[in-house]
């Protein structure tokens, strides 16, 4: 039942203010799906639209691939739902794709193959791709599946391929510095409701001789044993030093420690001494990478963690109330164990038979252990690589160097100076730093300040332009350069369509993929899918943090879609130009919280700049009606100004010209 304008304008001001009070983005994203009945019985009527042009970019700007991450399949059908009825196809194609990879990790392969058939408009006969055989595992059973789609779906192909690619990445997935770690979430009675799996990542190094004491930190805050979340981490920290004293390594052994802890990609507070564990994996990787013989042993991203651990190393259980929510959390991803406290294994196995009822085929696998020490001899969950000869003769003339009782052999020191010469990385010192980027033939290289090659960069394709873009910057501040890349092909693979951004970490890590064209705002851009060719990127340093600017371009109309992402992925607005626009460093400046962008307004037929908010940019740029596109309906921009130059009078590709070093002065002036 409609309800009166002033109980309406209550009620939104009432969600208002939930929003603000909700500690995480997706519960501010459920807060408006939950809202949504209730605006869409008064969306037609005029009295109403504001309430609408509010609540739409609130909904939309939420809606990325972390916030998504913790979302039940009922709750992301229910999102779904609701953007089916706003028309908006990039996020319903996102959020369609996040509820299809639920069903693919719990083996329900005929509902994930229906929704990924139906985002990409092809017919799909489910009963002879998915394979009969009952004994496959959730992963067989699904690359299977993938593996029968023809070319002649070749969408369908690409969406279910890109599942595939994600989860394939994480079957493979190790690391010395990171561990998954099951949290729980609770309402204000003290219920567990949620379940929540982050990213634990931490920085262990030991601490000066002179230390007396160990030193934690988290999220650059200094912790004292007593807090409620991570004064666990100091009961780790001792557990993983007994472990060290087990094997008889003096210097590790007898040394306090250096750590630094986060939780990646989240604003959330929680509370509680289930991250001991991870802790304590982390910190035994972390010390352990600079031995020399036990090299290369890393924490597996298949596997996560719940449980604490006390000073003597033994596993602390969690509470039987939240344990419940934690297995089902990890019951519908794709890591393939869940590492506990043998005293919570009769309890897990207990939800977890639950879940296997409705989900037969998923293979979770629960690990019970009673002391951290076991969980490290277990090879699911730390795995070892081997360690090429130029980084193993490098530790070992580095580790008897330092012994004043030992001289390094001379035949040692000049194989190791004959390995550094065939094998630059060995050298002690070695610039891991990204400043450079090479392309490839089907990608790129990152180089050092030296020219020496550090990681490469494959994407699938049959070629790459030179007009791919690129930037290579420090993003969060930690000394260390992140690269930025869109890639161009000639021909559009079935992975790539030169709207995509990837961001990798100093070290080749891919920390996201963004797709960077806006659907369903301008005529044309009806698909996902479309090709466009990459306009730019750049990276704009703003407060304590920096933006991501992307631009991709399209044609017949042209016009130029133009992306501001946070470091760390979050979408922070959009704008359409109606022409091209380039993104560099040369032609886009800062100007206060606004940038400035030089580009061609095709339906004006002049040269332009306009001036954009970096956080909060939204809607199409002038004109607004035009004689062979419909453009009445399209979202007007939310420009700080916009200002046509006679194409006689200037060019984008003469930025030092007068009329743009006038304009750019006058608006320093006016705007700050």
């Amino acid at each position: 039942m409609e309800s009166s304008p002033l109980q309406f304008a209550k009620d939104f001001a009432r969600l208002k203010s939930k929003l603000a009070a909700a500690p995480a983005a997706d519960l501010r994203l459920l807060l408006l799906v939950d809202f949504w009945p209730q605006l869409e019985i008064c969306r037609r009527d005029a009295a109403y639209q504001s309430y609408f042009d509010e609540y739409l970019p609130l909904l939309s700007d939420l809606i990325t691939e972390e916030n998504l991450a913790d979302l039940t399949m009922a709750e992301l059908a229910g999102l779904r739902r609701v953007l089916a009825a706003l028309n908006d196809a990039e996020k319903t194609s996102l959020v369609t794709v996040r509820l299809a990879t639920l069903y693919f990790y719990v083996g329900q392969l005929e509902a994930g193959l229906r929704l990924c058939a139906e985002l990409a408009g092809e017919t799909v006969d489910s009963a002879a791709l998915v394979a009969e055989d009952e004994s496959l595992n959730e992963f067989d059973a699904f690359r299977h599946m993938y593996q029968r789609i023809g070319d002649n779906q070749p969408r369908l192909r690409e969406i279910v391929k890109h599942i595939d690619d994600t989860w394939e990445a994480v079957r493979g997935a190790y690391s010395f510095d990171r561990a998954n770690s099951l949290f729980v979430e609770k309402d204000g009675t003290g219920r567990a409701t949620r379940g929540r799996m982050k990213v634990l990542k931490g920085s262990v190094e030991l601490a000066k001789k002179s230390a007396s004491e160990d030193h934690v930190s988290f999220d650059n805050q200094v912790r004292s044993p007593d807090d409620p979340f991570v004064g666990v981490a100091y009961d780790s920290l001792e557990a993983v030093r007994r472990i060290f004293r087990r094997d008889a390594d003096s210097e590790t052994a007898g040394r306090f420690y250096h750590a630094h802890f986060a939780i990646v990609d989240s604003s959330q507070t929680f509370t509680g001494d289930s991250i001991g564990l991870a802790i304590g994996l982390v910190t035994y990787a972390q010390l352990l990478s600079p031995q020399v013989l036990r090299l290369e042993r890393f924490v597996s991203a298949e596997v996560a963690f719940t449980g604490g651990v006390d000073t003597d190393g033994n596993l602390t259980p969690v509470s039987s109330e939240t344990l419940p929510v934690k297995i089902e959390r990890a019951f519908f991803s794709p890591v393939k164990y869940v590492v506990l406290p043998e005293a919570n294994l009769p309890t897990a196995k207990k939800h977890l038979d639950k879940l296997r009822e409705e989900y037969p085929r998923r293979h979770l696998l629960l690990i019970g252990a009673e002391r951290l020490a076991d969980v490290i001899e277990d090879h699911n969950v730390i795995r070892s690589e081997k360690v090429c000869i130029g980084e193993f003769i490098t530790k070992i003339v580095y580790k008897y160097s330092r012994t004043a009782k030992i001289q390094v052999p001379i035949l040692l020191a000049l194989l190791y100076l004959m390995i550094c010469l065939i094998y630059p990385k060995a050298w002690l010192g070695f610039d891991w730093n990204p400043e450079y980027v090479k392309l490839t033939e089907t990608g790129f290289v990152a180089l050092n300040a030296d020219s020496v090659s550090l990681w490469s960069v494959e994407y699938e394709c049959k070629s790459i332009y030179a007009r791919s873009k690129w930037k290579v910057g420090d993003l969060d501040d930690d000394d260390r350069n992140e690269i930025a890349f869109i890639p161009h092909v000639p021909e559009s693979a079935s992975s790539e369509s030169n709207n995509r951004l990837f961001v990798y970490d100093h070290d080749g890590d891919l920390l996201f993929k963004r797709n960077c064209a806006i659907c369903g705002e301008y005529p044309g851009d009806t698909s996902p899918l479309t090709t466009y060719a990459g306009g730019g990127v750049d990276f704009i340093r703003t407060g304590d943090s920096s933006i991501i600017i992307t631009s991709v371009c399209q044609s017949y109309p042209s016009r130029s879609h133009i992306r501001f992402w946070s470091a760390s992925g979050g979408s922070l607005g959009w704008y359409v130009n109606a022409g091209m626009t380039q993104i560099d460093s040369d032609r886009s400046a800062k100007i206060g919280e606004g940038c400035v962008f030089l580009g061609i307004n095709n339906r004006m037929g002049c040269a332009s700049l306009f001036i954009l908010p970096l956080r909060s940019a939204i809607g199409v740029s002038p004109p607004y009606h035009d004689p062979v596109h419909n453009l009445e309906n399209v979202k007007r921009g939310n420009q700080v100004c916009y200002i046509l130059f006679p194409l006689h009078h200037f060019s984008p590709a003469r930025p030092g010209s007068l009329p743009f070093r006038d304009t750019l002065l006058s608006i320093k002036r006016n705007y700050g």
